[in-house]
């Protein structure tokens, strides 16, 4: 039972985080906006995408998840 709970935890925060990067890659120029007004380097949007996207699938793979889940 254990071990049906911890991979639904996973599943939902890997759709969480791979959702979000989604819907920032769909909406680049909000996403721009909204990191410039924190002045933040608008650089780093593109390394923020690929970390959203590729974790989430690594935590439900089961590949190094303890390193996976603290990038996220």
């Amino acid at each position: 039972m254990i071990k049906l709970l911890d991979l639904f935890a996973r599943v939902l925060i890997s759709a969480l985080f791979f959702l979000n990067g989604i819907f920032k890659i769909n909406h680049y120029e909000w996403t721009i906006d909204w990191i410039d007004s924190f002045g933040f380097p608008v650089l780093l949007i593109i390394p923020s995408h690929a970390l959203e996207l590729i974790l989430p699938i690594l935590v439900l793979l089961f590949y190094n998840t303890i390193i996976s889940l603290s990038l996220l």
